[in-house]
């Protein structure tokens, strides 16, 4: 998502124009944040998203496959810094990828990676060459890409319910910690909350996903 299109009026409301500005302009470390520890206190899963996002998201195709490793190493040892661990996974950012950053990625043995959109897991195999790191793709837009696409609040929650019901393996999603859980708290609690009461549908993490899936193959 491109981050000048947050500057429409609910979120200039909710953050105000500099701090917007703040987040879009300035680079600031995760080990600032005051919820990191949180976050791991609760068993959440943490992966690496990157590193410099919107000079990834511009760039990365004119990228060499030695300069796209020496970007993941930079982001691996800033969340090794801020997390006290390794990353395991990887997610890139924008879903902007190509055959060089997929040689790259292999060279970390990331459990799993998420660099494209999907309903089914895979191994990318562009055309001869099978790469190695298993493809855990996102199955649906963000509330926020749905809401700019024209779709008001009932019909995002109608369309995550309709793909969650109709999921044949997995479903995952993803959202902006500064977008869908500021600015569509309610919509958010409510997707979650028929996740959560729906008795065909169970919640793990992305890594026992990719672990269930390398021992028992694919559906």
């Amino acid at each position: 998502m491109n981050p000048l299109r947050l500057l429409q009026k609910k979120a200039i409301r909710q953050h105000g124009l500099q701090q917007m500005f703040r987040g879009m302009v300035y680079k600031q470390q995760v080990q600032a944040s005051e919820n990191l520890q949180l976050i791991m206190e609760r068993d959440h899963e943490l992966g690496l998203h990157g590193y410099s996002h919107y000079e990834w998201m511009n760039t990365l195709p004119k990228k060499t496959e030695e300069e796209i490793t020496e970007w993941i190493s930079k982001g691996c040892a800033y969340f090794e810094d801020a997390c006290g661990f390794v990353p395991k996974s990887f997610a890139s950012p924008g879903f902007v990828t190509s055959s060089e950053f997929l040689e790259a990625l292999d060279g970390f043995k990331f459990d799993y990676s998420s660099d494209f959109r999907g309903t089914a897991a895979f191994y990318p195999q562009p055309s001869t060459r099978r790469f190695r790191t298993l493809q855990l793709p996102v199955c649906e837009k963000s509330f926020g890409e749905l809401e700019f696409e024209g779709y008001s609040q009932d019909e995002v929650y109608g369309i995550f319910k309709s793909s969650l019901d109709t999921a044949q393996h997995f479903f995952v999603f993803y959202m902006h910690p500064s977008y869908e859980p500021i600015l569509n708290r309610d919509l958010l609690i409510k997707v979650l909350e028929h996740i959560i009461s729906s008795e065909d549908l169970e919640i793990i993490t992305m890594h026992q996903l990719a672990k269930h899936i390398k021992k028992k193959g694919f559906p």
